[in-house]
């Protein structure tokens, strides 16, 4: 038993080992002397006698029909899929669940656009070579012009000049036609005005 020091003792406790006739130290349930060891094993041994009788506990149920739940199985919240098919209508579409057929979908698109890769690849490969036959027949042509031996030189004479050209012969008027009133004259210039 526990007893704490009254108003005007010592605060040493009722336990204190200099006190002449304190009661011998300790006791079952006393707390005032022990150590961390002690408060250690006993510790230890709670727990190794929680984990036995939980162990043994275990063992005794195993006899009855394992996974027993102590409640009742309810409906998920929410509506099934195929009710509210049901309910909307429209075309049944499988799901998108299909991991194989994702796999092979990505295959295929990936290798298609290697085709189109490789077919840009020879096509651009096709036109260097093109291009490089069309140079090499250039040069060719060029080498050809240049080892041609030069003509020979004519004599130089200057052309004869080119014949005076005649005037077009000027149109004659008909004798008879509308005759056309006179034009009108400029008047003629201001003079020098003179004052009286």
């Amino acid at each position: 038993m526990v007893v704490f020091p009254g108003p005007g003792r010592r605060s040493e406790g009722v336990f204190s080992p200099d006190r002449p006739g304190a009661p011998a130290r300790g006791g079952l349930f006393s707390t005032r002397g022990w150590s961390w060891k002690q408060w250690l094993a006993l510790g230890v041994c709670f727990g190794l006698g929680h984990g036995i009788t939980e162990r043994l506990l275990k063992l005794r149920s195993d006899d009855g029909p394992a996974g027993v739940q102590n409640f009742g199985m309810q409906a998920f919240p929410g509506q099934p899929l195929e009710t509210l098919r049901r309910r909307h209508g429209g075309p049944v579409l499988p799901l998108r669940a299909d991991l194989e057929a994702l796999e092979q979908d990505k295959r295929l698109a990936r290798e298609k656009a290697e085709a189109q890769e490789r077919q840009g690849d020879l096509e651009a490969q096709q036109k260097a070579e093109q291009e490089q036959a069309r140079e090499e027949a250039e040069q060719r042509r060029l080498e050809a012009l240049d080892r041609r031996p030069a003509p020979e030189a004519a004599p130089a004479t200057l052309p004869a000049p080119p014949a005076p050209a005649q005037a077009p012969p000027t149109p004659e008027l008909p004798a008879a036609g509308p005759t056309l009133p006179p034009l009108p004259q400029a008047p003629p210039p201001p003079g020098p005005v003179t004052t009286p």
